[in-house]
């Protein structure tokens, strides 16, 4: 039986947040596509086990597309709500610990992060705690 080095695949595992080790879409088509190079002719082995790589792989694909379809809705609604906030008083907590406070003038998305914008500060919409119509009560968010 011969034996074949196995080059590693540096950057294509990642681990989660549960500390479980995750292959990326890349390094699945790598060890697949090694797999396939050093088959043994002789031996090709089972035709369904290639099926079954395949369609996982497809799912894989469908669920990566998926993911991406549920973060472009949650940036267009999280835009929306930064849209809103135009022209209102909004208390924002920042990442010490500590809160600003000013009218919102503007949204900005880039890079898929929604920012409102407080005088030059830009500010994660997600960090807003409290939002005011000017000369209205408070909205506790």
């Amino acid at each position: 039986m011969k034996v074949y080095n196995a080059s590693p695949l540096s950057g294509n595992i990642t681990t989660n947040d549960a500390g479980r080790n995750e292959m990326s879409k890349d390094g699945f088509l790598m060890l697949l596509a090694a797999e396939l190079q050093h088959q043994d002719p002789l031996n090709a082995g089972d035709s369904s086990q290639y099926i079954d790589q395949m369609a996982q792989f497809s799912t894989l694909e469908e669920l990566t597309n998926l993911n991406n379809s549920i973060g472009t809705i949650l940036n267009s609604e999280k835009f929306q709500q930064g849209s809103l906030m135009i022209g209102k008083t909004a208390m924002v907590v920042n990442s010490d610990g500590t809160y600003d406070q000013g009218i919102v003038s503007s949204v900005r998305l880039e890079d898929r992060e929604v920012d409102i914008v407080i005088g030059d500060k830009e500010y994660d919409v997600d960090n807003v705690v409290q939002l005011q119509n000017e000369g209205s009560g408070n909205i506790a968010l």
